[in-house]
């Protein structure tokens, strides 16, 4: 602002020294709030605010690179009318060539796994090509989440020794989850340094890449093509990334639209005979989604830290509500000696109860129990403030070692009511997972016991050796062949009770429902069985059609080669061979 003095009939316009206090000028009124960037040391550019308010402490103009003093182009100064331009960051590392060849790669195997078999060697090629993909991107800067990608290869192979359906299904979800803890680890972080909250976030982040795996992939796409002229390749990134966005809302809503209207319906019908190569199209787009959704979260910065939260209860709210869980639970340990030495003999037959039907009417009680005691017991610890006095802290460890140890007396009634039911009718796959998840428990509640011990205080490792514990309990699932080992466990149970004479029983129509995992086993059972069982194995073996190992989807080619090969399929083939001719 420049003042005006009045002298008489004449008017002079006298310029104030702004030399000598650069401060004394007011700031511009078209920047009423300073601007001030968070990303940039207020000493790098010479003022806390830009521009600065009155009584704010600062040169003004600030300082830029050429020009006069506080004028555009002036020594150290920058234009009046602008502040410091930064480049804005990136949350997410650029795709270039490497990332489109993984995610080619990625694309293709999930493709040919899904159009053969999921237990076969197509699905170990997949498993295999995932794991490197991600191990070798570059993108994968921490070892926690190299290990977790490639720690789904043993998981992998047994997709082409196993064909039951129990252990394939929980083998792919053990793979699947193993990947995507590679990609939200892949920037930083620890397994066994993590809280729950910090996990659901990491997960939440990554399931934005969903939605935004298809700009991922596109803009990998043209980062990977030459550009003769300079400064065109942002742009096409850009373009390609608004393809991306578009591309799934597109598809959601012409199908809507294509549902409500059968001529714009006609539109997208093709011919019968490229529906294989439609099919196909759409499944090689699917695993390029896949690939894209985890290369997508492997390039994201890692989460900035969470500020411990104030813990909202004390030591003495924590005690009183283990003090309830341990009276409760001490008076059903109690209850349980007693049925264990006969008194609930009387109660078990007066309700017409079998003992078998008293043990199954109380096994997934027991375990709801026990599981929402583990939810419990987490929440205490994360809730209660009880490292601020020596008295109460130990109190509160000998209380909630003993909620432990009784809880653990609720998980072996479990596991002692599931015995019962199979020796009154043998085991299932139902009953055996049901065991072994109760026998996991118990490990679970054993890790709880150390942390609740203020065993590593400081690190928060509870959740994963909780997730490394469940790998450990596949892992030996899968080493076990389980439907083999119900069928070894109903023939011996059977053989034993028949020498006895207790009156036994071998569900024939039961293990014919197994899948070629049991196959051998049945056929190993048959001497120990008697003749009209022995047929009836028999029969169901060589009676029903075998199962046909990486089947394809309707109007898919029929696969060749190897890549449905799998080695229970084979076996169980030759043993039906060997019986039945």
């Amino acid at each position: 602002m420049l003042p005006v003095r009045q002298i008489g009939e004449e008017t002079t316009v006298e310029k104030t020294d702004t030399t000598a206090d650069p401060r004394a000028l007011p700031p511009p009124p078209s920047w009423p709030l300073p601007f001030v960037d968070p990303r940039v040391d207020p000493a790098a550019v010479g003022a806390t605010a830009w521009p600065p308010s009155p009584g704010v402490a600062g040169p003004w103009p600030p300082p830029s690179d050429a020009g006069g003093p506080g004028g555009p182009g002036g020594p150290g100064g920058v234009a009046r009318d602008e502040p410091p331009h930064l480049p804005p960051p990136d949350p997410v590392v650029e795709p270039d060539r490497r990332a489109l060849v993984v995610l080619v790669a990625i694309g293709v195997a999930i493709d040919l796994m899904l159009r053969t078999s999921v237990y076969g060697v197509a699905a170990v090629v997949a498993v295999t090509v995932i794991a490197l993909g991600l191990a070798f991107s570059g993108r994968l800067a921490n070892r926690w989440a190299q290990g977790a990608a490639l720690a789904a290869l043993p998981f992998g192979v047994f997709l082409v020794l196993r064909t039951s359906p129990w252990l394939v299904a929980l083998d792919l979800s053990v793979i699947g989850s193993l990947f995507v803890l590679a990609a939200i680890f892949a920037s930083g972080g620890a397994l066994l340094d993590v809280r729950g909250l910090e996990l659901a976030r990491r997960v939440g982040n990554a399931s934005i890449g969903v939605v935004l795996a298809p700009s991922f992939v596109f803009a990998a796409v043209v980062a990977a093509l030459p550009v003769f002229a300079p400064g065109r390749r942002e742009r096409r990134v850009a373009i390609a990334r608004g393809v991306g966005l578009a591309l799934p809302a597109l598809v959601v809503l012409g199908m809507l639209l294509a549902s409500s209207d059968a001529v714009f319906a006609s539109l997208f019908r093709v011919p019968l005979e490229v529906d294989s190569i439609a099919a196909n199209a759409l499944l090689l787009l699917l695993g390029l989604w896949v690939a894209g959704t985890l290369l997508r979260a492997a390039s994201a910065p890692a989460p900035t830290a969470l500020a411990e939260l104030r813990k909202p209860f004390g030591s003495i709210e924590a005690r009183v509500v283990l003090g309830g869980l341990i009276v409760l639970y001490g008076v059903f340990a109690a209850t349980q000696v007693a049925t264990a030495r006969g008194g609930a003999e009387y109660v078990i037959t007066t309700a017409n109860l079998t003992r078998a039907e008293y043990a199954r009417s109380g096994f997934f009680q027991l375990l709801a129990v026990a599981v929402l005691t583990l939810v419990l017991l987490v929440a205490i610890k994360s809730m209660a403030r009880v490292e601020d006095e020596r008295r109460a802290r130990r109190s509160f460890v000998i209380m909630s070692e003993v909620t432990v140890v009784l809880t653990l007396v609720i998980v072996a009634v479990a596991i002692l009511r599931i015995n019962l039911y199979d020796e009154a009718y043998g085991i299932t796959m139902l009953r055996l997972f049901s065991l072994v998840a109760a026998w996991w428990l118990g490990a679970v509640f054993g890790l709880v016991g150390l942390a609740l011990a203020l065993i590593g205080r400081g690190k928060h490792w509870l959740l994963g050796a909780v997730l490394i514990s469940a790998l450990v309990a596949v892992l030996a699932l899968n080493a076990l062949d389980p439907e083999s080992l119900v069928v070894r466990h109903n023939a011996d149970r059977f053989e034993a009770k028949t020498l006895a004479d207790r009156g036994a029983d071998f569900d024939v129509s039961y293990a014919a429902t197994l899948s070629d995992d049991a196959v051998p086993a049945l056929a190993a059972a048959l001497p120990r069985l008697d003749e009209q069982r022995q047929r009836a194995v028999v029969a169901q073996l060589c009676g029903r059609v075998p199962r046909r190992v990486g089947e394809p989807p309707p109007g898919l080619p029929e696969p060749r080669g190897g890549w449905i090969w799998n080695r229970s399929a084979v076996e169980a083939q030759l043993v039906r061979q060997e019986i039945c001719t």
